[in-house]
């Protein structure tokens, strides 16, 4: 009887910390998914930041890299919020098996949006969202090369939270145009005193 008993002494936090029954861990696995698009469709960016500081909730992925293994941004344009809610959406999709081609296409355009939401804080704004636009084509395509081979391609519903794609027919630029852009913005901005002469 004193070997039982200690047993259960032994084993009751583990008993008591898991789940009731499956529909407990499909509850937090379906409010992972809600929060998730919540936090990346629904949410400001600034709002979305200070929910990331906080790491709440603690059951989503929050790392990030920043913008590091990007393009150059010489003039230090304010893309490291956006980069952290694209390194949010995808690492959490990616653990939560939702990671789809289209998906993907979603949490870029997504990261293309809150770009330009910082170009909107600069002065020089057409080089910054022609700089955003690189960003964008060199994560479509970085993206696309870097490819988990566990991705699914099946298409699959978008997520309720997520905003409506470009109209039909739309091309998006290359990765060479969106670069020729840029530079063309700069070398603008730069002639009409928005930008330093010096710097490329």
């Amino acid at each position: 009887m004193k070997h039982l008993t200690l047993l259960v002494a032994a084993l009751a936090p583990a008993i008591l910390a898991a789940p009731a029954d499956e529909n407990m861990l499909e509850e937090r696995t379906y409010d992972d998914f809600s929060t998730t698009d919540r936090l990346l469709f629904r949410t400001p960016l600034p709002v979305f930041e200070n929910v990331r500081f906080q790491q709440n909730p603690s059951s989503l992925i929050w790392a990030s890299d920043g913008c590091n293994g990007g393009p150059n941004n010489p003039f230090k344009y304010p893309f490291k919020p956006a980069c952290q809610r694209h390194d949010f959406g995808f690492e959490n999709y990616k653990a939560q098996h939702r990671l789809t081609r289209h998906n993907r296409k979603l949490l870029d355009k997504q990261f293309l949006r809150d770009l330009y939401y910082q170009c909107d804080t600069v002065r020089a704004r057409k080089p910054c969202y022609r700089l955003a636009d690189v960003y964008y084509r060199f994560g479509r395509w970085f993206g696309g090369k870097k490819r988990d081979t566990n991705e699914i391609d099946a298409a699959e519903v978008a997520p309720a939270d997520a905003p409506a794609e470009a109209e039909p027919g739309h091309v998006e630029p290359s990765f060479e145009e969106a670069m020729a852009a840029y530079e063309k913005a700069v070398s603008e901005a730069k002639t009409e005193g928005l930008l330093p002469a010096s710097e490329a």
